[in-house]
C-alpha cells in the first residue's frame, strides 16, 4: 500500500522530470543555433526591442548622410532593424560567444534581407506575396534554406538581391556597437588564438549571464510532469493550498473541471 513517503517521492520525481524536459528543449534550441526559439531568448528580445528602436532612430538621426550605413538603412522601419538585429545577435550567441566579423554578417544578413524583400513587394507585389508564402509554407525548412530559396527566385527574375560581404559587416558592427552602448547586455573583447592573433569576440556580459541562469532556475520550476497521486491528495484548505502533498510542486489555484 503507498505511504505518503511514497507519494512525496513521486511528486519530487514529477518535479524533475519537468526541469529535465524544460532543459532538454531549451538545449536542443541552442545546438540549432535557435536560442531566440527559447523562453529566455524571447524574454531578451521582448524586453530589449522598445530601448533598442529608440536607439535605432537617434543613429539615423545621427549617422552621416553620405555614410553606407545610412544609405542602406534610411528608408527601412527602425523596429523592423531592430527586431531583426535583436534575433541575429540572440542566435548568433545560442553556444556563446563568436567572432565580430561572423556575428556582424549574421545581422547584416538579417537586415539586407528584410530590406530587399521589402523593394521586391514594392516592385511586383502579387508575384514576390506569392513566392514568399510558398516559401513560409515549407515548414520543414529552416530561415536560412527559406532565405536561399527567395533569393534565388528574386536573382532569377532579374532582381538585385544581395548585398556585398563588407556591407554586410559594415552594416552589422554598426548594429552591435549600438546594441552594446544602449542595451549593455553585449560586450567586444579581443581573444588571444593560435599564431598570435588577436580577433574581436562578441560575448555576452557576465551580468546577462547571470539573469539568464536565475531565469531558467525559476522557469525550469513552473512545468513539472502532473501525475496522478497514489495516495488520497491533501485536502484544500484554501483556493492555493491542497491537492499534492509536498513542497516540490508549485501550487497552483483549486480549478472547477467538467
Amino acid at each position: 500500500m503507498a505511504t505518503l513517503e511514497d507519494q512525496i517521492e513521486l511528486e519530487k520525481s514529477m518535479m524533475q522530470s519537468g526541469k529535465d524536459r524544460y532543459h532538454y528543449r531549451k538545449d536542443r534550441m541552442l545546438d540549432k543555433g535557435l536560442q531566440v526559439e527559447t523562453a529566455h531568448g524571447r524574454t531578451m528580445v521582448y524586453r530589449m526591442m522598445s530601448p533598442l528602436v529608440e536607439g535605432v532612430v537617434k543613429m539615423l538621426q545621427n549617422e552621416p548622410p553620405k555614410s553606407q550605413v545610412n544609405i542602406l538603412l534610411r528608408d527601412t522601419d527602425p523596429a523592423q532593424i531592430a527586431y531583426l538585429s535583436l534575433i541575429g545577435l540572440v542566435n548568433a550567441l545560442s553556444r556563446g560567444g563568436r567572432k565580430l566579423a561572423f556575428v556582424a554578417k549574421t545581422i547584416g544578413i538579417r537586415v539586407e534581407t528584410q530590406i530587399v524583400i521589402d523593394q521586391w513587394i514594392k516592385a511586383e507585389p502579387e508575384v514576390a506575396k506569392t513566392i514568399l508564402n510558398m516559401a513560409m509554407d515549407k515548414r520543414d525548412l529552416g530561415y536560412e534554406n527559406k532565405r536561399a530559396g527567395v533569393v534565388h527566385k528574386m536573382l532569377d527574375m532579374g532582381h538585385e538581391a544581395s548585398w556585398s560581404t563588407s556591407k554586410r559587416i559594415n552594416v552589422g558592427v554598426r548594429l552591435i556597437d549600438l546594441m552594446q552602448s544602449e542595451l549593455g547586455i553585449i560586450q567586444v573583447n579581443r581573444r588571444y588564438q593560435k599564431k598570435g592573433t588577436r580577433p574581436y569576440f562578441v560575448e555576452l556580459t557576465d551580468d546577462t549571464e547571470e539573469w539568464i541562469q536565475k531565469f531558467h532556475e525559476h522557469n525550469e520550476l513552473a512545468t513539472p510532469t502532473y501525475l496522478p497521486s497514489i495516495i488520497p491528495p491533501k485536502p484544500w484548505v484554501s483556493a492555493f493550498e491542497g491537492g499534492y502533498h509536498s513542497p516540490y510542486i508549485i501550487q497552483k489555484p483549486l480549478m472547477r473541471v467538467y
